[in-house]
C-alpha cells in the first residue's frame, strides 16, 4: 500500500514539474516572439500589415508562427509554406468578397481553435459570414 501511495505522489510530483517545464517553454516562446518583433522594428523590416484583430500591432512572421506583438494573434503553421504576404491576401479577398456581397457591415477578425487547431477566422454579425482566413 505504501508504494502504491509512493507511486502516486511521485507521478503527481512529475506532473507537476511537467507543467512548470511546459509553462517556461510556452513563457520563452513568447518572449522569443516578441523580441523578433521588436528586433524587425529596429531593423526596418517590420511587415506593414496590421494585426487584423487589434487593429494596431503589425503582424510578423518567426520560423513557423504568424503573430502580432499585441499577442492576440499567433497562428502556428506547421508545416505549411505560408507567409505574412498570404496572410494579406486572404484578408484582402476576404473582405473584398464580403462587401460584394452585399453587406455593408466591418466584419470582425478574431482567432479561435477549432478541433485543436488555431486559426484566424473574419466573421459579420450582420449576414452571419464566418470565413477560415489562415
Amino acid at each position: 500500500m505504501t508504494s502504491v501511495r509512493g507511486c502516486l505522489m511521485a507521478a503527481s510530483v512529475d506532473q507537476a514539474e511537467l507543467q512548470a517545464m511546459i509553462e517556461d517553454f510556452e513563457a520563452s516562446q513568447l518572449s522569443n516572439e516578441r523580441e523578433a518583433a521588436l528586433q524587425a522594428e529596429a531593423d526596418g523590416v517590420a511587415s506593414k500589415l496590421q494585426c487584423p484583430i487589434c487593429n494596431q500591432c503589425v503582424v510578423l512572421q518567426n520560423r513557423h508562427v504568424i503573430f502580432s506583438s499585441c499577442g492576440r494573434l499567433r497562428v502556428p503553421l506547421q508545416h505549411e509554406q505560408l507567409s505574412v504576404q498570404d496572410l494579406s491576401r486572404g484578408l484582402t479577398d476576404a473582405t473584398q468578397e464580403h462587401k460584394a456581397s452585399g453587406c455593408r457591415a466591418v466584419p470582425e477578425f478574431c482567432q479561435e481553435e477549432r478541433f485543436g487547431i488555431p486559426a484566424l477566422y473574419m466573421k459579420c454579425h450582420i449576414c452571419q459570414v464566418v470565413r477560415l482566413i489562415l
